[in-house]
């Protein structure tokens, strides 16, 4: 009974999470983007409404902003006491690649910069900002970390 009243928390939270970040034009949902660019097989593509409904989402967002560094995000959050992470995550390069994440020049990725891509270290790519919750945080938490986000330049 305790896990499912957890899962019921962290679930209503991260929907609630999930709403906000989708209100951004500038920030990309990565679960969401990399969906997008999956080809699937055609078994995973059809599990019946029922798996899907059973499968259940762990309480972590990663986001990248179009205009905004990862590693700045983080900073700004750290500076008003909110725990979150970015970089790679143990991605792969082909992931991070096919996805358009995270490189320190910029973020929009074409044919010549891969080149630059494949030689950079793991420590020269920022990567994405990963978020987590937990059935202790509450949605004023969430109204927080969004009051900070949107108080950074160049956010909205």
């Amino acid at each position: 009974e305790a896990y499912r009243h957890i899962n019921t928390v962290e679930t209503s939270l991260m929907d609630y999470m999930l709403f906000k970040f989708r209100s951004y034009p500038l920030v990309r949902i990565i679960e969401e983007e990399t969906m997008k660019l999956d080809d699937m097989n055609q078994q995973q593509k059809q599990f019946d409404a029922q798996q899907q409904q059973e499968q259940k989402r762990l309480p972590i967002l990663s986001f990248i902003h179009d205009r905004i560094k990862p590693s700045e995000i983080v900073r700004v959050c750290y500076e008003n006491g909110i725990a979150c992470r970015h970089g790679t995550f143990l991605s792969t390069d082909i992931f991070m690649r096919e996805s358009n994440i995270g490189m320190t020049s910029s973020y929009a990725i074409d044919d010549s910069s891969i080149q630059q891509i494949n030689t950079m270290s793991r420590s020269e790519k920022e990567g994405l900002v990963r978020l987590s919750l937990a059935h202790y945080n509450t949605k004023g938490d969430i109204d927080f970390l969004l009051g900070v986000l949107e108080s950074m330049e160049d956010w909205c």
